[in-house]
């Protein structure tokens, strides 16, 4: 219920941020900047959010300079876009408007910690001038690789299954790998929002072991494939578990 529940807020927070991203476009033919002041407050903070959940879902969250592409991509260039689109004599005061305006949703909003300096830190070099090449379609694709929630949530999969076969292969029963085969099959079953392709890896995986069980003599040749077919679906995590799985148990 509690996995339920998040995915929802997630999912939740997506469609909106794409019914703040559509509005936008909207907004830039209007050229109002009370509407474009207004509309900023709103996509800032749904943006974070969205951008927040991404990060919690992150196998790897040491690189900044790749959430700095997150928070300029999903939120800055739009706001730039929009700034942009009033008349020229009124764009320098609305921009200080709506930073002066951020900075202070920012104190008040309850974020991760390292998105919340980053972005902080973003505001306060924010030059919608800088972004004046910026095409309104060139935006209706932007940012959004993060908020698929097909991506978070096998990102999110991988973490825990490679967590799952560490603590198993760390355990007293480490050895039988008919119990190992169980509980992946367990996981497979429990795990939702992701592709069917990824279940069926999943399941090749666990094909693998029971190959090594019987001691099947294709199974360097299944072992290769499977790898080629992770490489190919670009599920690079998982490349790394199978490998782990393969030393362990294909020297016994």
């Amino acid at each position: 219920m509690l996995v339920d529940k998040l995915n929802q807020e997630k999912a939740f927070h997506r469609i909106l941020w794409n019914l703040l991203r559509i509005a936008t476009m909207y907004i830039v033919r209007l050229k109002n900047s009370e509407l474009v002041k207004a509309i900023s407050e709103g996509f800032f903070e749904i943006s974070l959010k969205n951008i927040e959940f991404e990060y919690k879902e992150a196998i790897s969250t040491a690189n900044l300079l790749y959430w700095d592409e997150r928070i300029e991509d999903c939120i800055f260039k739009y706001i730039a876009l929009l700034i942009n689109s009033i008349p020229v004599e009124m764009r320098c005061d609305i921009s200080k408007l709506i930073k002066e305006q951020m900075l202070e949703d920012l104190r008040k909003i309850k974020i991760n910690n390292t998105i919340k300096e980053q972005a902080s830190k973003i505001i306060e070099s924010f030059n919608y001038e800088d972004y004046n090449q910026i095409k309104a379609m060139e935006l209706l694709h932007s940012g959004l690789k993060g908020f698929n929630l097909k991506v978070m949530a096998e990102k999110k999969a991988m973490s825990d299954f490679a967590q799952l076969v560490t603590s198993f292969l760390q355990s007293k029963d480490a050895k039988n790998i008919i119990n190992l085969q169980k509980e992946i099959t367990k996981f497979t079953r429990e795990i939702r929002d992701v592709s069917k392709e990824f279940l069926d890896i999943l399941f090749e995986i666990n094909q693998y072991l029971k190959k090594i069980e019987y001691g099947d003599s294709k199974v360097n040749d299944y072992y290769t494939e499977l790898i080629q077919k992770i490489i190919k679906r670009k599920y690079s995590d998982l490349n790394d578990t199978l490998s782990y799985l393969s030393k362990t148990y294909s020297k016994e």
